[in-house]
């Protein structure tokens, strides 16, 4: 919706022009968590969704602990999403890939480039229940193929994906 701004956006307006803005303005943007409506002329008199109107629109993160650890492991910088990068990486001597997840939807194309460099360089590949769309939701980078360079990270999403399978399991039967 071309009307609405998030909080973030506001409280960049309110970072980037503070002194444009007048007192009433700022005093809105800096309220915004209680705020749904705020109409000033630099903002164009754009809706602003609270905090809880966010949450309800992205999907539940607390709950997908497979996800959660993935987003752990980007942020400690022993993730890499994408072939290229991936494949860039099979001749790095100091970060090797040890684990490489494929989604779901990923492209036959894809699949067999993956399959031929990480036989090549004898990296375990495992296909995981996710989409790229997921992906994108936890990691914010629309890919299919992801690498892990690290062993106890390694250790532990082999942890999480037999647990995803044996609930998997239950629920089924």
């Amino acid at each position: 919706d071309s009307d609405t701004i998030s909080i973030w956006q506001a409280k960049n307006e309110l970072k980037s022009k503070p002194d444009k803005l007048k007192k009433q303005e700022r005093k809105c943007l800096s309220s915004v968590k209680n705020i749904t409506l705020c109409s000033s002329e630099n903002l164009k008199n754009q809706k602003i969704i609270t905090q809880n109107q966010i949450l309800n629109k992205t999907p539940n993160k607390s709950k997908n602990k497979f996800l959660l650890f993935l987003g752990l492991a980007k942020k400690s910088r022993n993730l890499l999403l994408g072939f290229e990068t991936i494949k860039n990486n099979f001749k790095n001597k100091n970060k090797k890939n040890l684990l490489i997840l494929i989604t779901q939807d990923i492209s036959e194309n894809s699949l067999e480039k993956i399959k031929f460099e990480s036989n090549k360089y004898q990296v375990d590949i495992q296909q995981i229940n996710y989409t790229k769309d997921q992906i994108y939701d936890y990691l914010g980078k629309y890919s299919g193929i992801i690498s892990i360079t690290d062993q106890n990270f390694v250790n532990k999403i082999n942890i999480l994906i037999q647990e995803e399978l044996h609930d998997s399991e239950i629920q089924s039967s």
